[in-house]
């Protein structure tokens, strides 16, 4: 919508799959709990929180990588 020049918006952080539509998975689940969402990092402001660690909603944490890498944390403190 608009798009932007803004070369972050490349970094593999910022691109997080989600499987569902709006309504259902994990698509849903961000779309219907937005707050959380945003505290557990899979819903972000721009780019200021690419390198915050995300907690799945399993409560495990997972980093990722501005290479595309991911490594898994265990579980969230």
């Amino acid at each position: 919508m608009g798009g932007t020049k803004d070369i972050r918006s490349y970094d593999m952080r910022n691109l997080v799959t989600l499987c569902g539509s709006g309504t259902t998975g994990c698509h849903g689940w961000v779309e219907s709990n937005r707050a959380l969402a945003y505290l557990g990092g899979w819903l972000v402001n721009g780019y200021v929180h690419l390198d915050d660690i995300l907690t799945r909603p399993d409560g495990r944490a997972v980093l990722l990588g501005s290479d595309g890498s991911r490594n898994d944390l265990g579980e969230s403190a």
